[in-house]
C-alpha cells in the first residue's frame, strides 16, 4: 500500500512536472504573444512602424482602386491615417479636429484641439492616441476620444511621435526641440537642434533615435538622450522623416535633390540624386528596395547598393505623400495631380485613383489590406472590399488650362477693340478729355505686344504659384512647367513689343478740329475725322490739318470715301 502511494506521488509529481510546467509556459507565451500582439496594431503610426520603413505585413494584391468608401471630415494638411488593432482609423484635420472612424466610414468620435492637427497620430499599446498640434501641444488621447493629458512645448507641434519598447514617446516640436516623454506624460529628457523639428523621429533595433534639424542637420541620440552622432548638409538640408532599413542603414531625403544612405556609425554609405528636392519619407520594401517621391513628379526605385532599379512618372510633384508598400511590394504613394498610384514591384502601374483634391497624405496599409488615404478634397479615401466610390462631382480639371487660354483670348480680343474705338471716336469727346485707359495706349505696339505679354505673365504666376497652401480650397493641378513657360513667353512678348514701340511709334495724329470739336474750319460742317498719313482729314471736304491751330491745306484726301 505504501509502495503504492508512493508510486501514486510520484505519478502527481511527473504529471505536473510535463503537463503543468508546459501549461505554465503557454499562458505565459500567450500573454507574450497577446501583449506583442496589442503593440503592434496594423499601422500605428507614420511610415506604419517606429522605423518608418511604411512596409506592411499584409497583403493587398486584391484591391482594385474602384471599390471602398470615403468619408468627409474636413481640410486635411499633412495628417495620415492610423490603424489601432480594433480596426478605427485616426487621422488629424486643419480644423483642429482629430477623428475616430470605423472600418466602414462612420465617426465613432472626434476630439478637438486648440489648432490645426498637422502631425500623424501615433498608437500605443494600450490604444492610448498621440498627437500633436499647431497649439504647441501634444495629447494623449484615450480610445473612448477623452483627453488623458497634455504636454505644452514652446511652439507648434507638426512632427508624428513615435513610441519606443518601454513606451516612451518621442517627438519634436517648432521649439527647435526633440523631446522624450514618459507614458504617464512627464518630461524624461530633451534635446536642443539649431533650428525647427517638425519631421517624425524614427528608431532604430538598437533604440538609436534619429531625428533631422530642418534645413541642416541629422541627429542620432542614445535611448539616455545623449548625442551619438549628427550629419551636416551646408545650405539645403533635410526635411523629411528618415527611415531605418533591418541591417541599421539610415535613409534621409534631402532638399538638394538627392536621398543619402548612413551607416550606423554616421558615415556617408552612398547618395542618390532624383531631378528636383525631397519633402517626402523614403519606404523600405521586403527586398530593400528603398522607394521615395520627389518634387521632378517620379517615384523612384533605388537597390540597396544605391543604384537606380526604376523610376515612376506621375503628373505632378509629389510633395509630402510617402509611400506606403504591402507583403507583395505593391507600392502606394499619392500625388499633387489629386490621384493615388499603385506601382507593381517591377515599375509598372497597377492601377490610379483620382480624387478631387491634392494627395499630401500617406497611405496606410490594414490588416485586411485596405488602403487608407486622404485627399485635400476633405475625404478619407478607403480602397478595399465594398462598393464601387463614385464621386459625387466628376470635375476635369484638364480643361483648366483651356479655360485661361479662352480667358487671354477673350481679353486679348476686348484690348483690341477698345484700342479701336479710341483710335477712330477718341475726338467725339470734349477738348481736353480722353479716357485715362485710352490715354494708355499711346501705339499699336502696346495692344499688340505689351497689354498680352503684361496678361501672360499674370496667368504664369497664378500657374507657378497654384499649388501652395495657400492656393488649398483650389483645384489640384499644379502648372509650375506651364506658368515658367507663360513668364518666358511674357517677357520675351513684352520686350519685343517694347522695342517695336520705340522703332515704330508714329507720330501722334494732329488734332483734327478746331476749337469748336467736331466743326470743319473750311467748310464749317460738323463732320467725323478720317486718319491717313499720321494726316486728319475732314470727312465732308477732305481738307487736311496739320495741326491744333494750322491752317487749312487744300488738297483732297485720295481715299476720303472710305
Amino acid at each position: 500500500m505504501k509502495w503504492n502511494l508512493g508510486v501514486m506521488v510520484l505519478v502527481i509529481i511527473l504529471f505536473i512536472s510535463f503537463v503543468g510546467a508546459p501549461l505554465t509556459v503557454s499562458a505565459n507565451e500567450l500573454t507574450e504573444n497577446n501583449d506583442s500582439h496589442i503593440a503592434d496594431p496594423p499601422w500605428p503610426c507614420f511610415g506604419g512602424n517606429a522605423a518608418r520603413t511604411g512596409l506592411s505585413p499584409y497583403d493587398t494584391s486584391h484591391v482594385n482602386g474602384t471599390s471602398g468608401w470615403r468619408t468627409e471630415l474636413g481640410l486635411f494638411f499633412k495628417s495620415s491615417p492610423v490603424i489601432g488593432m480594433d480596426g478605427t482609423i485616426y487621422i488629424g484635420t486643419s480644423h483642429n479636429h482629430l477623428y475616430a472612424i470605423d472600418s466602414e466610414g462612420g465617426v465613432k468620435w472626434s476630439f478637438e484641439a486648440n489648432d490645426n492637427i498637422g502631425s500623424t497620430p501615433a498608437i500605443d499599446k494600450n490604444g492610448t492616441i498621440y498627437v500633436g498640434s499647431w497649439d504647441s501641444n501634444l495629447y494623449a488621447i484615450n480610445p473612448d476620444g477623452t483627453e488623458k493629458w497634455r504636454f505644452e512645448t514652446g511652439w507648434r507641434v507638426e512632427s508624428s511621435p513615435v513610441i519606443g519598447d518601454n513606451g516612451t514617446i518621442y517627438f519634436g516640436s517648432g521649439d527647435f526641440n526633440l523631446y522624450a516623454l514618459n507614458p504617464d506624460g512627464t518630461l524624461k529628457w530633451s534635446f536642443e537642434t539649431i533650428y525647427m523639428v517638425s519631421a517624425a523621429p524614427a528608431i532604430g533595433q538598437d533604440g538609436t533615435i534619429y531625428v533631422v534639424s530642418e534645413i541642416r542637420d541629422i541627429h542620432a541620440l542614445n535611448p539616455d538622450g545623449t548625442l551619438k552622432w549628427t550629419y551636416s548638409l551646408e545650405g539645403k538640408g533635410f526635411f523629411s522623416s528618415p527611415v531605418v532599413d533591418s541591417k541599421g542603414t539610415i535613409y534621409v531625403p534631402s532638399l538638394d535633390n538627392k536621398i543619402y544612405a548612413f551607416n550606423p556609425d554616421g558615415s556617408l554609405k552612398w547618395s542618390y540624386t532624383t531631378g528636383d528636392s525631397i519633402w517626402s519619407s523614403p519606404a523600405i520594401g521586403p527586398d530593400d528596395t528603398v522607394y521615395v517621391g520627389s518634387n521632378d513628379n517620379n517615384v523612384y526605385a533605388i537597390n540597396p547598393d544605391g543604384t537606380l532599379k526604376w523610376s515612376h512618372t506621375t503628373s505632378a510633384e509629389i510633395r509630402w505623400s510617402s509611400p506606403a508598400i504591402d507583403s507583395n511590394g505593391i507600392v502606394y504613394v499619392g500625388s499633387n495631380d489629386g490621384k493615388i498610384y499603385a506601382i507593381n514591384s517591377d515599375g509598372t502601374t497597377r492601377w490610379i485613383f483620382r480624387t478631387n483634391g491634392r494627395i499630401w497624405s500617406s497611405p496606410a496599409i490594414g490588416e485586411d489590406g485596405t488602403i487608407y488615404v486622404a485627399s485635400s478634397d476633405r475625404y478619407l479615401y478607403a480602397f478595399g472590399v465594398g462598393e464601387r466610390i463614385q464621386l459625387e462631382e466628376e470635375k476635369d480639371y484638364d480643361q483648366l488650362i483651356l479655360t485661361i487660354y479662352l480667358m487671354f483670348f477673350f481679353g486679348f480680343g476686348a484690348v483690341m477693340l477698345v484700342y479701336k474705338i479710341k483710335k477712330h471716336y477718341k475726338y467725339f469727346s470734349k477738348i481736353g478729355s480722353s479716357k485715362p485707359f485710352y490715354d494708355s495706349i499711346k501705339s499699336s505696339a502696346d495692344a499688340r505686344f505689351i497689354i498680352p505679354g503684361i496678361l501672360l505673365f499674370a496667368i504664369g504666376i497664378y500657374l507657378y504659384f497654384y499649388d501652395l497652401p495657400i492656393t488649398a480650397g483650389l483645384p489640384p493641378y499644379p502648372y509650375r512647367e506651364k506658368g515658367m513657360l507663360m513668364m518666358f513667353l511674357s517677357g520675351l512678348i513684352t520686350l519685343i513689343g517694347c522695342i517695336t514701340k520705340k522703332k515704330n511709334t508714329p507720330t501722334p495724329p494732329p488734332t483734327f478740329f478746331g476749337p469748336n470739336m467736331n466743326i470743319c474750319r473750311k467748310c464749317n460742317m460738323r463732320a467725323v475725322k478720317v486718319e491717313r498719313d499720321n494726316s486728319a482729314y475732314c470727312k465732308n471736304c477732305g481738307h487736311a490739318y496739320l495741326d491744333y491751330h494750322s491752317e487749312v491745306v487744300h488738297q483732297r484726301s485720295p481715299d476720303i470715301d472710305e
